[in-house]
């Protein structure tokens, strides 16, 4: 395995090295001011920072989101992507993972929104909050493993981080400091190196953002700016073109109706909406993809879906993959894969990233980090179901040393 030396840990980079600020030395008036530059409003975004209320509308179907008139909260904190398990009634025994049980059927919107809603963002993890935790204990211990003082410990925490940014460290070393931070801090990292037009996988993005709820979007933002001093929406839209950077904004903005209900005959008219939207050649038909796919909850994209596929005899994937392409087409694709089947493409993206010709150690390290503590056990058995081996064995095949033993002590058998 080759060590990474071109990803230094998230929370220790320069936020002088942040493109739009150099460029743009008025940025700080459009943060203090709170306001969107006038081309960025027309379009249909704003800063996320920006408070104002929600559309009204007369009509009683429920409406899509003008999201350039919708307020953001923001929370305290950076929590991390798994806050929605970690002490929640939902949340399994470690005994639970001693029987054998199947995916969790995501039940229809119109029977239950909140029910569908915890199918997507729960399941039964491989990672467990300790039951007794006690810090200082941990700390003993660590300080036992490498025989040195308690002050060294942190200190040899930051040295490593610090190091990161200056030279290649391994791949354990790597993955030691990612398990020390939050997964929004990695993801708005990543997102820095994409607006920055540096060399990064654009399905890095698409699996750091596509699977988690509103409010990860929202510390995703809210990492972003204390990274780097900057608002992700106006940088994006600043340096970045095209249909993937539209999508990457309206999932940023976190406005996807997670618990909504909408009967059989909406969803049926979202998917004609669709369909009249993919029949006009070179049409601009972007805006409506992006609007229904980042709006409508998942199980509502399940079910619009499966009306697409019994009114025009294809599947909504097959009709993207024929009229989009790039980062654009794969994002659409990766949401209505995640609502039609998410634990088979959590899978499919885990065997993507341990091809032994070309391992993907960014994407494992984020996906490992990702699931441990959401519903990492689901994907392990979609994945013997799909690929016929365990994963732990795919991985140990694909990696070694003490970044094999660090990822399957993780993944568990």
């Amino acid at each position: 395995m080759q060590p990474i030396q071109y990803r230094p840990a998230s929370s220790h980079r320069d936020r002088t090295r942040t493109s739009f600020r150099r460029t743009h030395p008025d940025y700080s008036a459009y943060l203090d001011s709170q306001e969107s530059p006038p081309r960025l409003r027309r379009l249909g975004y704003h800063s996320l920072d920006e408070e104002s209320d929600l559309c009204s509308t007369s009509n009683s179907r429920e409406q899509f989101v003008n999201v350039s008139t919708l307020a953001c909260p923001t929370s305290a904190g950076i929590s991390p992507p798994y806050s929605l398990l970690n002490g929640g009634s939902d949340a399994p025994s470690s005994s639970t993972l001693n029987k054998e049980s199947e995916e969790p059927a995501c039940t229809s919107s119109m029977e239950s929104p909140t029910a569908h809603a915890s199918c997507y963002f729960s399941g039964h993890p491989t990672v467990f909050p300790a039951e007794e935790f006690d810090p200082s204990k941990d700390a003993a211990n660590i300080y036992k493993a490498i025989k040195c003082s308690a002050h060294s410990v942190f200190s040899i925490l930051k040295e490593i981080e610090c190091d990161l940014t200056r030279s290649g460290y391994g791949n354990f070393e790597v993955m030691v400091i990612l398990s020390l931070e939050y997964l929004q801090d990695t993801v708005a990292f990543a997102l820095n190196e994409y607006i920055m037009g540096l060399d990064t996988d654009e399905n890095i993005l698409i699996q750091g953002l596509v699977p988690y709820p509103n409010s990860f979007m929202q510390e995703v933002a809210q990492s972003y700016r204390k990274q780097f001093s900057a608002d992700v929406i106006i940088d994006l839209f600043r340096h970045k073109r095209g249909d993937f950077r539209t999508i990457l904004m309206a999932l940023l903005q976190g406005v996807r109706k997670e618990s909504a209900a909408l009967s059989m005959e909406e969803m049926c008219e979202d998917a004609d909406i669709l369909h009249k939207a993919s029949e006009i050649p070179l049409s601009p038909n972007a805006e409506v993809f992006t609007r229904i796919l980042t709006q409508r909850s998942f199980g509502q994209i399940k079910e619009i879906a499966q009306c697409y596929q019994e009114k025009y005899e294809i599947s909504l994937e097959q009709c993207i993959k024929n009229g989009k392409f790039g980062g654009y087409k794969s994002t659409l694709i990766a949401i209505v894969r995640y609502a039609t089947c998410k634990d088979d493409l959590l899978a499919e993206w885990f065997h993507k990233s341990i091809q032994e010709t070309a391992t993907n150690d960014w994407a494992l390290m984020q996906l490992t980090l990702g699931r441990s503590e959401i519903d990492l056990q689901d994907i392990k058995k979609a994945y013997r179901r799909k690929y016929g081996k365990p994963l732990i064995k795919a991985i140990a095949s694909a990696t070694s040393g003490d970044y094999k033993r660090f990822l399957t002590a993780m993944v568990g058998y």
